[in-house]
């Protein structure tokens, strides 16, 4: 066990170095120009060989694949970072790469359509790859890299006063409200009120002439089964209508309704043969 605490500080100290030894391989920078003529910029160190200088409707290819070791990864972030070297006070233009699982990185670059926070620059650039695993990163400047007048578009002014920007009474804010509900006359809403109270009224009526006469008997110990299974299943519809999908409704409706369906014949067979006994029609 001694012997084990040094072996687990060496192996801890050298995993994460082993992990963050990101690097580049196999690096190729190439230029088309509108005529198809093609000029390729040999990489070195993470850097070109000489500046890249694209012309007017041309386009641009970077390819490299991203290892660990021997072995090609995806970093989780890699990105390209382009630099106005003119302007200082404009911050750095960075471009997400996608990586393949191998490690594979292509980036391409089209003059006649630029990302539109390159277009408002100097075109005088200076590239950077940053890859990153989460430990440790990998970071080289690849070089200059200059953009043609063409593709450039004049930087927005700042608005300050005096430049765009005026002091002055604005218009009003206005807010559309809903438009009040109408009111129902009284004799419409009393007479809807009779219409819907009046059933009601008769219901109780017809009740208090036959009560004093009504036999009031248990009905069948199955009549409460039928009566359970009948409330599940308007519970399951209910849940249906909230929130479950037609598919996911069907197998336990269907179970659950064959079921009702036997307890309930049961039930009227059994309230059938009472009413018999008790003297009543068949």
């Amino acid at each position: 066990m001694r012997g084990f605490r040094p072996a687990a500080a060496l192996i801890t100290l050298l995993i994460p170095s082993a992990l963050a030894n990101l690097n580049i391989s196999g690096a190729r920078a190439v230029a088309t120009d509108n005529k198809g003529a093609e000029k390729s910029y040999t990489i070195k160190d993470g850097k070109w060989a000489e500046p890249v200088a694209l012309s007017p409707a041309a386009t641009f290819k970077l390819t490299f694949t991203v290892t660990d070791g021997d072995s090609g990864v995806a970093p989780q972030q890699a990105f390209i970072v382009f630099r106005d070297t003119r302007d200082d006070e404009s911050a750095p233009v960075t471009l997400q790469l996608g990586v393949k699982p191998t490690g594979k990185t292509t980036y391409y670059m089209d003059t006649a359509k630029i990302p539109q926070a390159l277009s408002h620059t100097s075109g005088a650039l200076e590239a950077s790859l940053i890859l990153s695993n989460g430990v440790e990163g990998y970071k080289t400047t690849l070089g200059a890299f200059s953009l043609p007048e063409s593709s450039l578009s004049e930087k927005p002014a700042p608005r300050t006063l005096g430049n765009g920007i005026h002091m002055s009474p604005q218009p009003e804010i206005t807010h559309t409200f809903q438009s009040d509900e109408k009111e129902i006359p009284a004799i419409k809403a009393t007479l809807g009120a009779f219409a819907v109270v009046a059933p009601w009224m008769t219901l109780v009526a017809l009740i208090g002439a036959v009560w004093p006469g009504l036999q009031v008997k248990t009905p069948p110990t199955v009549m409460y089964a039928w009566f359970v299974c009948l409330v599940a299943l308007e519970a399951l519809i209910l849940r249906y209508w909230i929130g479950l999908r037609l598919y996911q409704l069907l197998p336990p409706f269907i179970v659950l309704g064959a079921i009702t369906a036997y307890v309930g014949t049961v039930a009227l067979r059994s309230s059938r043969v009472e009413r018999l006994k008790a003297g009543g029609a068949p």
